[in-house]
């Protein structure tokens, strides 16, 4: 099988990359983190299935959608073209013979052109890493040992096929009985139903108990509530006669109070009919008596005429004062003068003035001085003859004023004296006080007569006397009854006193809620107890129970046969490896001779883990590689040695690429150079592609790739 071309988009740091390869040695050169591991890991994600784990690491950094991977090979005389879509799950394998799209049949194809079809095989055996030379998982062992078993077995397969029907059904059997799982084997699942059926039967068990409590503790209560039902009879019936004896007694006092109060009723009615005649006598012993509206008006003209009266006093008194009041005249106020005179005068005595104040400028001292002096004597007679005059006329207007009213309160007085006069004559009374007392005793004849009637309308009710007496003979019939029945001995003898009937009622209303609590727990009971039994599905899970443990000891004992049967097959078919070590051996020997230069020849495996171990001749003469009993140098080449050794046993006439991850850096340079000759030589026969990150195997690189400089053929 030879890789012609691989094209790489969006796959963790290869953005888009095509490199092509060709047979022989293809050295693969950058520095580090230029992306040998991403390009290391896309040919094995090329060729074999990833989990969905895995295909979710593919995408760029920083992304969850990996690209796409084109591989063109060449194997059994065809050219092939296989595209792996890892963001659409999408794969084709095209050849000029047949194309396949289902991913069974292009991972079972790919697996006859390559060798095997298990990716944990790839990386045991033709993924070689720095360090991992020594990395063999017990999974990968296992296969190892199968493939071996089969070459040596000339490719009878039964037993390798039984063994793992065995291991597979064993540990189908087996799942989830260590760890937990989504799906677990028939071992888990009777285990759990088992655990399940345990609970439930607890579950039934304690359910069960708690019927039979229950179912006693209701007989409990069914004879308790009996108790409690007959008590509370008792207790209901005295307290129903001692309330039957307190309303007898209530209706007692109730007809006594009322027969009382009929009796007491009647003769007030007797009495008030008697007060309502004399009333009426006395009111027709006053006819005829003045009508109350007349002398009401009578009273009402005797008050106004008492009014206008004392109005009349208060008009003569103010015209004695305003008489009293007027002002004594002179002869200044005889001989006033007129307003018009008055005002000449007031004008001339302004003059003079005038004239004496300018001949006071004028220097007539004398002259001017008497002129002033005499028009100011003139101006002031004239003014206080002016006052008097208008003093006397307000007194004039006063004293007509006051005589005026005092002559109409007189004609008013007069006024109602004559309508007083006419009113007695019209009630034909001798005087006021006569026709007043006269009304009076009419009125307070008729307000007793009135006050009599309303009293004996109270006292009646709007009966009779003889329905009254007729009610007090029907009440005191009543009264005799109702006492007959309290002094009924049989009744009387329950009688308690108020204490005794107080606290009975306390008691029997605690007994009858006590009761209803009772009847409320006995009613649950009874429903739980009438629901479906748990006796039977006691007993049907019991029958589960001892059914699926008996299933479960007999799968117990297959098991174990199984197991029996798997580790003598096991035992048998690691014996079949032993031959198949041999030839292991031989190829190994070989390529460690090749590899140290002759340094070690001979390399043993154990037919279990297949460590290897190296002769290095006397006095230990076989030394474990494991526990580094030779140098790290020579301990690489016995893994390399190992590595190579099971390619070719394992692969026979197939020629998957071997992928190398610079194995040499612990190798000196002689050890180097015996490696690199070892390189060339296998690959001559099949293709190598070898990752590093050093110049050093540039010279004997058939192809060489340089990470981010392209491909290019070495010279010679």
């Amino acid at each position: 099988m030879i890789i012609r071309r691989l094209r790489v988009r969006r796959f963790r740091k290869l953005v888009d990359q095509d490199f092509v390869c060709g047979p022989g040695l293809n050295v693969v050169r950058g520095p580090n983190d230029a992306g040998k591991s991403t390009l290391h890991l896309a040919f094995s994600a090329a060729l074999f299935p990833s989990l969905p784990r895995e295909v979710k690491s593919y995408g760029p950094w920083g992304e969850d959608h990996p690209g796409e991977i084109l591989v063109e090979f060449e194997s059994d005389g065809d050219t092939f073209r296989l595209r792996k879509d890892f963001a659409g799950r999408k794969i084709v394998l095209e050849s000029s013979r047949e194309t396949l799209e289902v991913p069974k049949l292009i991972e079972a194809r790919i697996g006859e052109l390559v060798g095997m079809s298990s990716v944990n095989l790839f990386r045991s055996t033709l993924h070689i890493g720095q360090w991992e030379l020594s990395a063999l998982d017990e999974g990968a062992q296992r296969e190892i040992g199968s493939r071996l078993s089969r070459i040596v077995t000339g490719g009878d397969t039964d037993g390798v096929r039984v063994l793992s029907d065995l291991e597979k059904y064993i540990a189908e059997q087996e799942v989830g009985l260590t760890r937990p799982a989504k799906n677990p084997g028939p071992l888990k699942r009777e285990h759990d139903e088992l655990a399940r059926l345990a609970e439930l039967r607890s579950r039934l068990s304690g359910e069960v108990q708690d019927t039979e409590r229950a179912a006693a503790e209701r007989d409990r209560l069914a004879e308790r509530c009996a108790e409690e039902d007959s008590q509370v009879r008792t207790d209901e019936a005295l307290g129903e006669a001692n309330r039957r004896l307190r309303e007898v007694d209530q209706q007692c006092e109730v007809l006594s109070r009322r027969a009382e109060e009929l009796q007491a009723g009647l003769a007030q009615a007797d009495a008030a009919s008697n007060e309502l005649a004399a009333a009426v006598a006395e009111v027709e012993s006053l006819e005829p008596a003045p009508d109350p509206a007349a002398a009401e008006a009578l009273r009402a003209g005797v008050v106004r005429e008492k009014l206008l009266q004392e109005a009349m006093d208060e008009a003569e008194e103010a015209a004695r004062l305003v008489i009293g009041d007027r002002p004594g005249r002179s002869a200044l106020a005889s001989s006033a003068p007129r307003p018009a005179w008055a005002v000449f005068g007031l004008v001339a005595a302004g003059a003079a003035m005038a004239v004496g104040l300018t001949l006071l400028l004028t220097g007539h001292a004398y002259w001017g001085t008497a002129t002033v002096l005499g028009g100011a004597l003139l101006a002031v007679i004239i003014g206080f003859a002016a006052w008097a005059s208008v003093t006397e006329g307000r007194y004039r207007e006063r004293a007509d004023a006051a005589e005026k009213t005092l002559a109409a309160r007189r004609r008013d007085v007069e006024d109602a004296a004559e309508t007083t006069r006419a009113q007695l004559m019209a009630l034909g009374a001798t005087s006021v006080a006569d026709a007043l007392g006269r009304a009076a005793r009419a009125e307070e004849a008729r307000q007793k007569r009135d006050a009599a009637q309303r009293v004996l309308e109270g006292l009646q009710r709007g009966r009779d006397r003889e329905a009254i007496t007729k009610e007090l003979s029907q009440t005191l019939v009543n009264l005799g009854v109702a006492r007959t029945v309290r002094e009924d001995p049989e009744l009387a003898l329950k009688r308690l006193d108020p204490a005794a009937y107080q606290r009975l009622g306390g008691e029997a209303k605690q007994r009858r809620e006590g009761l209803e609590r009772m009847k409320r727990d006995l009613q649950r009971l009874e429903g739980r107890l009438a629901m479906q039994s748990r006796y039977s599905d006691l007993a049907a899970v019991e029958e589960q129970i001892a059914e699926l443990e008996a299933r479960a000891a007999r799968r117990a004992r297959q098991m174990n046969a199984l197991r029996l049967a798997r580790n003598v097959l096991d035992a048998a078919h690691r014996e079949t490896v032993v031959s198949g070590k041999a030839v292991l051996e031989e190829h190994a020997g070989r390529y460690l001779r090749e590899l140290s230069g002759g340094a070690y020849e001979r390399l043993q495996v154990d037919e279990q883990t297949l460590a290897p171990r190296v002769w290095v001749g006397g006095p230990k003469e076989w030394a474990d590689v494991e526990a580094r009993e030779v140098g790290s140098a020579g301990v690489h080449q016995c893994y390399l040695a190992l590595r190579l050794a099971l390619v070719d046993v394992l692969y026979g006439d197939r020629k998957p690429p071997l992928f190398l991850d610079d194995p040499f850096l612990a190798y000196d340079a002689d050890r180097q150079a015996s490696a690199i000759t070892c390189l060339q030589a296998i690959a001559r026969d099949r293709q190598i592609f070898l990752f590093t990150c050093r110049d050093a195997y540039d010279a004997a690189a058939d192809r060489l790739i340089v990470l981010g400089g392209g491909e290019r053929v070495p010279a010679g």
